[in-house]
């Protein structure tokens, strides 16, 4: 999310106030790093971002940050994250989502973090599951590769 908040930061510094576009680059190496801390790390640093166009730029500056910090997270949220997790993870985004709201609701910040990787363990269970039967709930001797043939001792 580096080059959505570079833009961002440099238009604000060009209609807004000239000295947002000085600090575009820091601010947002610094938003582009904080996406590696989940959940809370962009939060964490659009802060002291706050604060130092509160104080460079006033009012104007910060109700035009702190819209485009909403704008390009949920953007990322809602869209990239999804997508990427989704190819990553093999899981169709429209099970992310889902297992990310019930996991959080379940057990908070931990559930959150670990919804997905349950849900994938999960998905790759049920397809092993599945591909060791043939789905009319035969034995799973029978669908295995190594097994005798039928009628022959094993």
């Amino acid at each position: 999310m580096f080059i959505p908040f570079l833009v961002g930061f440099t238009l604000f510094g060009i209609w807004i106030d000239p000295d947002i576009g000085e600090y575009a680059l820091l601010f947002a190496v610094t938003l582009a790093v904080s996406e590696l801390i989940p959940i809370i790390g962009p939060i964490l640093a659009i802060i002291p971002i706050l604060v130092i166009t509160a104080v460079i730029a006033g009012l104007p500056g910060v109700v035009a940050v702190g819209l485009l910090f909403i704008v390009v997270e949920q953007i990322d949220g809602a869209v990239v994250q999804p997508k990427v997790q989704s190819h990553a993870l093999d899981l169709h985004p429209a099970i992310i989502l889902p297992a990310l709201v019930v996991g959080a609701a379940l057990a908070g910040l931990m559930g959150s973090i670990l919804a997905l990787p349950l849900t994938a363990a999960a998905r790759q269970t049920v397809a092993y599951l599945l591909a060791i039967t043939d789905g009319a709930g035969q034995d799973a001797s029978v669908a295995r590769s190594d097994a005798p043939p039928a009628g022959e001792p094993a």
